[in-house]
């Protein structure tokens, strides 16, 4: 946020504000107001609004792709049955993606909820530069830790990277909230701790009374009670990395940049001569590599639906294609066994079907234990050397049937594994 900005939270019971200042975690000034008409700072301000993580939930996307354009408009199917309401309505900001993770998290918010929080600063005169769900603006824990603040309601949960929350309404009890207790269950890594702030010494003892139903579950608590409140803790913690702004897309902060800019306008029209000159060299060539490449892109993706005619979503085809065929070396369909490696077959039997001008594959299948192959020949000797030569292979080849049709064989033959 720079060297100096205005932090403000929305509260049910009404507005919390904070001036902050590089290189001091403690605020100039701050305070409690009813209303943005109530609060102390000049219209043009710079702004960062802490918005109620209720409205703002994350949801992790795996999508096969790094290419944003594809991320994002794949975006909406992807989480469509994870929505309350139509894709549409909402807007989506994706968050850091983990080292060494498939999934993306991604903040979901309704453009509803966006414009009303918008109209609001704009009618002060404000625009926010940076708009953050409350929970993650709770300091990030440690990997094996996740950290939940009960001073208030909602209480808010906070994971470690990647950038993660919720919110929980329930109150603590003599177990974890239900909410809290769902979230362990879904985590793919369950947290060796978990730290809870609360309010005073009463609520310290019914969280005390977690310990054991953690402790059966492999987790250590550690409790805190705090010395601030939520709003005044938030406030004073450090500004949060640019991939929390939920202010991307249509809502990302404008303004006329021209007057900044113009000293720079000479030394713009000589670099952008430059670059027509050097365009006029490389203009052809790029154009047909693009050509290529998106004929070279249309071909795969011809080649997929050809092999999965089923196949009704199409995001990154290469990917897809691995899935199915890793998903095809795995184990068998029984669970039985150490698995079958087809692609292993398929190098084998390659030189002598695909590669033999004699034999047609006119169909192949794999049922989790042995590949089917339907095929044409020339005559019964060619099929009795086939059989001789995928014997040689370790490969057990039953021919179900062989019958004479238009001057050929017709025969469909099973592989096995030779034991």
């Amino acid at each position: 946020m720079g060297n100096g900005y205005w932090w403000v939270q929305l509260r049910s019971q009404g507005l919390y504000y904070a001036r902050r200042v590089a290189g001091s975690d403690v605020p100039l000034e701050e305070g409690e107001c009813p209303d943005w008409d109530s609060l102390p700072l000049a219209a043009g301000a710079r702004l960062l609004l802490c918005v109620p993580g209720v409205q703002v939930r994350i949801h992790p996307a795996g999508i096969p792709t790094r290419h944003r354009g594809r991320f994002m408009a794949a975006l909406p199917f992807a989480l469509e049955d994870r929505l309350f309401r139509a894709p549409e309505t909402c807007h989506f900001v994706p968050l850091s993606r983990p080292a060494g993770q498939a999934g993306t998290p991604v903040a979901v918010v309704e453009h509803e909820q966006m414009a009303d929080w918008a109209d609001a600063a704009a009618a002060r005169g404000l625009q926010p530069e940076f708009l953050v769900p409350d929970y993650l603006l709770l300091p990030e824990p440690a990997p094996d830790t996740w950290l939940l603040d009960a001073l208030e309601k909602p209480y808010l949960l906070r994971f470690p990277a990647p950038h993660g929350g919720a919110c929980l309404s329930e109150c603590p009890g003599a177990s974890p909230p239900g909410g809290l207790q769902l979230a362990l269950e879904r985590a793919p890594v369950t947290p060796a701790k978990l730290q809870v702030r609360v309010r005073d010494r009463e609520q310290y003892d019914r969280v005390e009374n977690w310990r054991e139903w953690l402790a059966e579950r492999d987790m250590e608590l550690e409790c805190v009670q705090a010395n601030m409140s939520r709003p005044a803790w938030l406030a004073r913690q450090a500004a949060p990395v640019e991939k929390m702004n939920l202010l991307t897309g249509q809502y990302r902060p404008g303004g006329d940049k021209l007057p900044r800019a113009r000293r720079f306008l000479p030394a713009a029209g000589l670099a952008a001569a430059l670059v027509l000159v050097l365009a006029a060299e490389w203009f052809v060539e790029y154009f047909r590599m693009q050509a290529e490449h998106e004929r070279l892109i249309g071909a795969i993706e011809e080649t997929y639906r050809q092999a999965f005619p089923d196949a009704r979503h199409l995001v990154d085809p290469r990917h897809q294609m691995e899935q199915w065929l890793n998903a095809a070396a795995g184990p068998a369909a029984d669970g039985q066994g150490q698995g079958i490696d087809v692609l292993a077959w398929l190098e084998r039997l390659a030189p002598m079907v695909v590669n033999n001008a004699d034999v047609h594959l006119t169909a192949l299948n794999f049922d989790g234990r042995q590949l089917v192959l339907d095929l044409n020949l020339p005559d019964f000797e060619a099929l009795e050397a086939l059989q001789a030569q995928l014997s040689s292979a370790d490969l057990k080849p039953d021919v179900d049937n062989a019958e004479l049709k238009d001057g050929r064989i017709v025969s469909r033959m099973r592989l096995a594994e030779r034991s």
